[in-house]
């Protein structure tokens, strides 16, 4: 296994965590991209409502999506077909 120098994995220091700053850096890290992701045999997702009282999950097969789409791009636009809840 050889070293690495990618900085995104690295914990936040804690004064941009006391400022409130960690969820726009966050977003500011490099994303897993579908391709990312299916370069590790990986073709789903698995979704789960985030409603209390529902917790309805589904598997959504990926493999015809765009490669340079994130992984987290998805979450918005998931509605639960079940009770209809999304995660806005």
């Amino acid at each position: 296994m050889r070293a690495t120098t990618d900085r995104s994995l690295e914990p936040l220091p804690a004064a941009l965590v006391d400022r409130g700053i960690q969820k726009r850096a966050l977003r500011n890290r490099d994303m897993m991209t579908l391709r990312n992701m299916r370069e590790h045999g990986v073709h789903s997702l698995d979704i789960r409502c985030g409603a209390l009282w529902c917790n309805h999950e589904a598997i959504l097969d990926v493999s015809t999506y765009a490669d340079d789409l994130t992984v987290p791009s998805f979450g918005p636009r998931m509605v639960c077909t079940v009770c209809g809840a999304n995660r806005r």
